[in-house]
């Protein structure tokens, strides 16, 4: 992958999770790098990468999309699966102030790799539970 996808894969890292896809481009565009939302898209799901993308506005859910497109969730979730510095690992770090929150963290993207894309159930209980994990370090 190139660096400034790298960059913006490493932020994800250390803040959480996953994000919606749209906070991928538009970190990428902050960097100076010309984006096409398919294109990348493609790449990220391509074989080899160590993301996964993964579309909870997928079947009965698929009429909230439009609802959700103001917001930039109404897309994809990108999710950093590999070895990245704050991907693994123990103890606390400042993204994640309680041993706990990363913990959390690991378990969630670990959930990801076998996660069953086309249950469109199985997607939103996950990004829920990112949900969920987002609220996570700020109550610890």
């Amino acid at each position: 992958m190139n660096e400034p996808l790298e960059e913006v894969l490493q932020e994800i890292r250390a803040r959480g999770v996953a994000v919606p896809f749209a906070i991928v481009v538009a970190g990428l565009r902050r960097r100076g790098a010309a984006v096409t939302e398919p294109v990348l898209e493609r790449a990220l799901r391509s074989v080899g990468s160590d993301v996964r993308v993964l579309d909870p506005w997928i079947g009965p859910q698929s009429a909230l999309r439009p609802l959700l497109a103001d917001e930039g969730e109404g897309g994809p979730w990108v999710v950093p699966l590999g070895s990245g510095a704050n991907a693994l690992g123990s103890g606390a770090s400042a993204a994640h102030p309680v041993p706990d929150a990363r913990r959390l963290h690991q378990a969630l993207r670990c959930l990801a790799r076998d996660l069953d894309e086309r249950s469109p159930g199985d997607v939103a209980r996950w990004v829920a539970l990112v949900q969920e994990a987002r609220r996570y370090p700020q109550a610890a």
